[in-house]
């Protein structure tokens, strides 16, 4: 696990999107531990097993009414029904990330809200996961 810095520190904790692969090969990514001044980033291949030498894309957002982010941190289950009051004008464009283990994606996208799919590594539903 890498614990990554951020250059200036946030008034809140902020949500954190992961993204990694190696060799061309998509990879599990999830921050750990957010905090206003960094987050530990894990990084895991498909049979759960640590991974280093990966690239890594990482993405800070701290969602105001200003700059049209809606974000959280917070636990969630499988299948559970995603809304946002207001909803978005436009087409939004959903990006998850889950704890290490678990594959997050967003399905049934509506400019309101979509359905939380979270699944673990093997296979499995992942319940109750931040």
């Amino acid at each position: 696990m890498d614990n990554i810095y951020l250059f200036q520190g946030y008034p809140q904790h902020p949500v954190i999107v992961t993204n990694a692969q190696k060799d061309g090969k998509a990879l599990i990514s999830g921050a750990q531990n957010n905090a206003p001044d960094g987050f530990d980033l894990c990084i895991l291949d498909d049979s759960g097993r640590t991974v280093s030498g990966a690239w890594v894309l990482w993405m800070v957002v701290v969602p105001n009414s200003k700059n049209g982010f809606k974000g959280e941190v917070r636990m969630r289950s499988n299948g559970q029904n995603i809304q946002f009051t207001p909803s978005f004008s436009k087409g939004p464009v959903y990006v998850l990330s889950a704890k290490p283990g678990v594959m997050a994606g967003a399905v049934d996208n509506r400019q309101d809200g979509f359905t939380l799919s979270l699944i673990k590594h093997d296979g499995t539903r992942a319940d109750n996961i931040m």
